[in-house]
């Protein structure tokens, strides 16, 4: 009994936690307007992204990249190269 409720508690903090990148892959394709199948991110360096799809690419600065948490922030950089 003690180790179904341990993976059912795991199971779900795991499905809670999202990296930087899948942050940046959900924010690109909602600001592209395209489905996110068709999204593609790479890391740039440090706590930069590229993200490209649907014709588009953007560049992202995101928070909190050293680890996998809920509260990742990821913001448009309008100063980036392929903007």
């Amino acid at each position: 009994m003690h180790r179904t409720v341990y993976f059912f508690v795991l199971s779900v903090l795991l499905s809670a936690c999202f990296t930087a990148e899948d942050t940046v892959h959900a924010r690109a394709a909602h600001d592209f307007d395209c489905p996110e199948e068709r999204i593609s991110v790479t890391k740039v360096s440090g706590s930069s992204y590229s993200a490209s799809g649907c014709g588009q690419t953007a560049t992202y600065s995101c928070n909190g990249v050293d680890s996998v948490a809920d509260d990742i922030k990821c913001i448009l950089d309008r100063d980036a190269p392929g903007k």
